[in-house]
């Protein structure tokens, strides 16, 4: 088992035990709203809010399979129920599409099970999940939140770190293992997505498997990367003159 680092927020992870399969787990997030990112950043004080022992990670980017950013792509806006007009709640405009966030692109492709294929996000989620190719879907926690993934909203440190500032109100639910319920003999339930391979590995009935609860968040495992060549991600100040499905046009605002 691993032990995660005291906090200074004791309800949430002080002294919370999670799997040793966990321990090397990713960083997952669906935050439909990028705002202007500095690399330090995301990949120091966001980071090391996020892993687990990850400390002074800002002097280099995270490897690529250590953070995924699944976003909608412009064919995807284009095709989806509402056509371009969707494409107004994705609300990133060109200069804070940077190009180092390319190679952590992943695609918007929700499991079948939920039907929402074809329904752009809006609501914002971040998930540590299993790498490993058979626990694919078992989370270590998730958080569905109205926070972009930015430092208004999750806060920056300042004043050589005496002081810490978020700027915006946001809310948000974290679902975390330990505090959903222990079987008689202690044992935490597992955190899975609904389609995933974990969700079909612990729905047999075998004995001794632990307590399942199931999120139906819109991640497909394994995760597709973003083609270069065929795929461009979604940015909302750009006119789209090819016509969505209902025959119109995109006009920024």
């Amino acid at each position: 088992m691993y032990k995660v680092p005291r906090t200074d927020n004791p309800l949430i992870c002080q002294e919370q035990i999670f799997s040793d399969a966990l321990v090397n787990a990713t960083i997952l997030t669906l935050a439909p709203l990028l705002s202007f990112l500095a690399w330090k950043w995301v990949f120091g004080e966001f980071a090391e809010s996020f892993l687990p022992g990850k400390k002074d990670v800002s002097s280099t980017f995270m490897p690529v399979e250590a953070l995924h950013i699944i976003w909608p792509s412009v064919k995807d806006v284009q095709n989806s129920l509402e056509g371009w007009n969707s494409g107004r709640s994705i609300p990133c405009p060109l200069k804070n599409m940077k190009p180092f966030l390319h190679k952590y692109l992943r695609k918007w492709s929700p499991p079948p099970a939920l039907h929402r294929q074809n329904a752009m996000p809006h609501i914002k989620s971040y998930a540590r999940f299993n790498p490993s190719e058979e626990g694919a879907g078992e989370l270590d926690w998730a958080i569905v939140t109205s926070s972009n993934l930015s430092k208004a909203a999750w806060g920056t440190f300042q004043k050589n770190k005496t002081q810490f500032m978020i700027r915006s109100y946001e809310l948000g639910v974290m679902f975390l293992p330990p505090v959903l319920g222990r079987e008689k003999d202690g044992t935490l339930p597992r955190l899975v997505t609904i389609g995933s391979r974990a969700a079909d590995h612990f729905s047999v009935a075998v004995p001794g498997n632990p307590i399942v609860e199931s999120l139906p968040l819109p991640y497909n495992f394994p995760l597709t990367t973003y083609d270069p060549k065929k795929d461009e991600p979604w940015v909302w100040d750009l006119v789209r003159e090819s016509p969505d499905i209902f025959g119109n046009v995109y006009i920024p605002h």
